[in-house]
């Protein structure tokens, strides 16, 4: 939350629908063109703390194959809860944010299709690395949209004013021929 807020992409966002499901994303980032991109976070430190904490190696093993396990199950009931269908102008797709880059790669080693299961329940995993890359490129895209803006309103206020020039000039003109007429007028000339 604290990188979202930080890069000032989104908010924090609340909701319940109307079956009292919990619909309550961690963050969603607004994206320019009205998008919005879902973020949830989920906490799986506990299996894999108690991995490091083992005694044996075959202890270890089993608790990182759960852990794994554990994650899965995550991204199901992540993808089962079709953000898309109730934010509206949600990508296609839920950003699962895992606040650990040992956490997840744990998981990923762990489990080989892990990465393409989640990819298939349009969830996509992120560390705290590439989350900051996806934070930085949605900074980007609103930074050019700015831009694309401020040019498009350039343009307009442009027109606006060569428009308003050329009122001006008909004006200055129209009086410039009235001035010359009434001044031949009275010369007779």
């Amino acid at each position: 939350r604290d990188l979202v807020r930080s890069r000032g992409l989104g908010d924090v966002y609340k909701r319940q629908d109307a079956e009292g499901k919990d619909l309550r994303p961690d963050a969603i980032i607004n994206i320019p063109g009205g998008r919005k991109l879902v973020v949830d976070v989920k906490n799986v430190f506990n299996t894999y703390k108690e991995a490091n904490e083992a005694e044996t190696e075959e202890q270890r093993s089993v608790l990182l194959a759960k852990h794994a396990r554990e994650l899965r199950s995550h991204v199901q009931a992540l993808s089962a809860k079709r953000y898309q269908d109730h934010v509206d102008g949600s990508a296609e797709f839920v950003v699962m944010f895992v606040p650990g880059e040992h956490v997840l790669y744990a998981a990923l080693t762990q489990s080989d299709d892990l990465l393409d299961y989640a990819l298939r329940h349009n969830v996509v995993l992120s560390s705290p690395l590439n989350f900051m890359s996806i934070a930085m490129t949605v900074a980007t895209v609103w930074r050019q949209a700015g831009v694309q803006a401020d040019a498009e309103e350039i343009a307009t206020l442009g027109k606006e004013l060569y428009d308003r020039l050329g009122v001006v000039a008909r004006r200055v003109r129209s009086r410039v021929r009235s001035a010359r007429n009434h001044a031949h007028a009275r010369t007779g000339g």
